[in-house]
């Protein structure tokens, strides 16, 4: 048997334009944003206090990706895990996006 997933506000994120061609995504439970950390060898994607820095900053595309602006990787989901990951176009670096 599967684990539960979570449901409600914790898994909904508003996106907001921060500079041209980019975007910040905040929780829409905890205000927290979205941010890439660590390195080119180890990144990483955390839920951190919202301080604009590039690291927080995403582009997204009409294909459903999510690249970060500081590392260059694409929002990827391995399992029940949310990474980075070197951009392939897999279906596991595609997200909906919809207005609510």
């Amino acid at each position: 048997m599967l684990p539960e997933l979570p449901t409600g506000r914790l898994q909904v994120w508003s996106k907001t334009g921060t500079n041209p061609g980019f975007a910040t995504f905040r929780n829409a439970h905890t205000g927290d944003c979205l941010t890439a950390r660590g390195t080119l060898d180890n990144p990483v994607v955390r839920a951190q206090a919202c301080n604009g820095g590039i690291g927080q900053q995403w582009r997204t595309d009409a294909d459903g990706m999510i690249y970060s602006r500081s590392l260059s990787f694409a929002l990827e989901v391995n399992g029940y895990t949310v990474g980075l990951g070197e951009r392939t176009g897999a279906r596991n670096q595609r997200w909906i996006h919809k207005i609510v």
